[in-house]
Parts: C-alpha cells; structure tokens; sequence
C-alpha cells in the first residue's frame, strides 16, 4: 500500500515537469514498477490494461500505439479519489467521509463484488454488492452494474445519498465515530 501512495505522489509530479524531463522521468519509473511488481517490460494488450500504473507512466503516444484510447484504461487510486473529491465539493458532501465510505466498502475497487453469499428475501435470489460504494442489488435493484460499476456514475449516484443518508452505508457507523 505505501508503494502505491508513494508512485502515485511520483506520477503527480510529472504533470509539473517539462515535457522532457516528464518523459525520462516516467520510463524510469515504469522500469520501477516493472521492476516491483515482477512485470516484463513489454507490456501485452492484456497486461497493459490490468497493470493500473502502466497507463500513467507511459507517454500517451505510445499508450494510444500501444493499447488503444486512454479511456479504456483502468483508473487508479488516486483518480478515483480526485472523482470522489470533485463530486463530493459539487454536491456539498464531506470529502473525508466520502472518501472513508468508499475506503472502508471497496478499498477503492471499482470492480469489487461482495455480499454474493446473501440472498434477497424480496426476490429470493443471490444479492451482490457492486462496486466503489458496493451498491446492494436487493436495496437498489433500478441501480444497473453499468451505474454501479462505473466510478463516476456510481459516485453521481452515491453523493445525495451521502448527503441525506448515509447511514446507509453500515461502515458510516464506524467512520462517524471518530
């Protein structure tokens, strides 16, 4: 987890660099992550896309060569934090518990799928919990996993609930305590 806070600080950097400078300074830091995580250095189509660092290092040149358009890349950490962060002062939510809601639900996981092992007593069927604010199918069947797998949608949906509501989220109960 430290690693991933550190490289994203790193990455951040490389918006205020020159050209130049930004582009040495990000091969190197891929050659790092490579190097950390046990990757090859070439990326395959596949790796590339499930490698959330990948798409931040590499020039967006050699992105779009390489993988297609930059909005199929996954998104990391730190910018669903910044989505979270821009909804959240929008719509007037607190940023803090916006962002410990999401923590605590999904550690930041778009994808994360919880609660399969429940079943819905209004339909009888298996419940899931779907992603950053693991939206509950049997609490919102109308939210589709489009909406609830996708982290701006997701947050769209998420905000007036956190303004209103957000005792509906159990981990609220924990966060509201400190």
């Amino acid at each position: 987890m430290g690693r991933q806070i550190l490289l994203e600080k790193q990455i951040d950097l490389l918006y205020f660099l020159p050209s130049a400078h930004a582009e040495i300074l990000s091969t190197l830091l891929l050659e790092l992550v490579l190097a950390l995580t046990g990757l090859q250095a070439t990326l395959s189509h596949t790796q590339a896309q499930t490698t959330p660092t990948a798409h931040e290092v590499l020039p967006i040149q050699q992105i779009t060569e390489t993988i297609g358009e930059p909005q199929s890349l996954p998104l990391t950490q730190g910018a669903i934090r910044t989505i979270i962060v821009a909804k959240a002062r929008e719509m007037g939510v607190s940023e803090l518990i916006a962002l410990e809601i999401a923590d605590k639900e999904s550690r930041f996981n778009p994808l994360a799928v919880g609660d399969k092992h429940l079943i819905c007593k209004k339909t009888g069927k298996r419940i899931r919990s779907r992603g950053i604010w693991q939206i509950n199918s049997c609490a919102w069947p109308e939210v589709t996993d489009e909406i609830a797998f996708s982290v701006e949608k997701s947050t769209a949906w998420a905000m007036p609930k956190i303004k209103e509501t957000p005792e509906i989220w159990s981990v609220y109960k924990l966060i509201s305590k400190k």
